[in-house]
């Protein structure tokens, strides 16, 4: 009787044991790592209890997710980008602390050329089984990329830089996997650079990689090889001064870029006209860009050839006087004419005008005058003295 009455006491202690342990709190921290030891911060933690309710959290970026629940039994489920990577059992009677190894991995890609030099932005997109793009990272200045927390399964990485494709690996992920290389090829650019006549031109030349927006190369001259370059995009410029031209050039082998500048080797005719036509010998002054000064010929032309596009002045001038000037903007050939309407001619450097001819016509009428008085002057004597033979003749 004795036996019975202590059985049922210490059932009933343990009883109670298990229900206050069940009322209580306990908080369970869960640290998921991937298989090399890593910590994955985004994996989704869920506890089940023995009567199916769950509870749910997100890893931080210390790969932990906290929960507070009661004492018992729990399933541990954890997914990662909706994929299940890990499971466990725990059983809860404090605060537990406990660490779960997930079937994630990082992988490391390594690029360089053909001289193993390290090769930076460098795209690998990470394809799934099915081809959908999954993520996509560039490699840095020292030609490294991680792939963190890849899912164990099978993947495609497409290698491409500047729209050039580089390689492509069948990532079969079963664990800690060795790091990925891909090995770019090296070529060169023949440049020449050609005027707006097709005619080779001196000018910089510089070539930027579009992929770092870097300076890979600089010269000076018609035509140039820039050698060492990696497979890319291009930017290959000729510049004069603040003018320049451009080409793109997408490297995937040896190529020939031709860049032509329309800004320079133009020409610009100017004539001269007067009143009543051309005018030859005035002086015609450039200045801009280019300066220079000519004199027109015998149509009231002048020539100026292998100018560079801009903003110039003309001035028109005789004798040191600046008779007219005109503003012209020069982006291609041009031909323009300058009008002085209040010139008549002009002759080595001299030019005659209407205010000239207004007082040549003036003295003549003078000269005219004075002729006729003179000649009136001399009739009238002749007259006179033939009166005066003929008053002789009649005594």
């Amino acid at each position: 009787m004795v036996k019975t009455k202590f059985a049922a006491g210490l059932l009933a202690l343990l009883l109670l044991s298990c229900l206050v342990q069940g009322a209580l709190s306990y908080v369970v921290r869960v640290v998921v790592v991937d298989l090399g030891g890593e910590r994955v911060s985004g994996a989704s933690v869920v506890l089940i209890n023995a009567t199916g309710e769950e509870t749910w959290f997100n890893t931080t970026d210390g790969g932990e997710a906290v929960f507070n629940v009661t004492g018992g039994k729990y399933k541990v489920n954890v997914t990662y980008q909706g994929v299940p990577v890990a499971y466990s059992e725990i059983d809860v009677r404090g605060n537990t602390t406990i660490t779960i190894m997930a079937n994630v991995t990082d992988v490391l890609v390594v690029a360089n050329d053909t001289l193993g030099r390290s090769v930076d932005h460098l795209r690998i997109d990470v394809l799934s089984r099915k081809g959908e793009l999954l993520a996509y990272i560039y490699t840095n200045e020292t030609g490294e990329c991680e792939l963190e927390n890849l899912v164990l399964g099978n993947y495609t990485l497409n290698a491409t830089r500047g729209g050039v494709h580089v390689g492509t690996y069948k990532l079969n992920l079963t664990g800690i996997h060795p790091p990925v290389v891909f090995t770019c090829g090296i070529y060169g650019i023949n440049v020449s650079v050609l005027d707006s006549k097709g005619k080779p031109l001196e000018a910089e030349i510089r070539i930027y990689d579009e992929e770092t927006a870097q300076l890979v190369y600089e010269s000076y001259g018609s035509s140039s090889r820039a050698e060492g370059l990696v497979v890319g995009k291009y930017l290959v410029e000729a510049r004069k001064g603040s003018l320049y031209s451009y080409e793109e050039v997408l490297l995937d082998g040896d190529k020939a870029c031709e860049v032509r500048c329309p800004w320079a080797n133009l020409a610009l005719k100017v004539r001269v006209v007067g009143a009543y036509g051309p005018l030859s010998g005035l002086e015609v002054i450039l200045r801009g860009p280019f300066s220079a000064s000519k004199v027109t010929d015998a149509d009231g032309f002048v020539s100026f050839e292998g100018l560079l596009a801009g903003d110039y002045l003309i001035e028109v001038k005789s004798g040191g006087n600046v008779l007219s000037k005109a503003n012209v903007h020069l982006s291609e050939d041009r031909e323009i004419s300058i009008e002085l309407p209040g010139v008549i001619a002009a002759w080595g450097g001299f030019v005659f005008t209407q205010t000239h001819l207004a007082s040549v016509v003036a003295v003549a009428l003078l000269v005219v005058a004075v002729l006729l008085v003179e000649y009136r002057e001399k009739v009238f004597l002749k007259l006179r003295s033939a009166l005066k033979k003929a008053k002789l003749l009649k005594r």
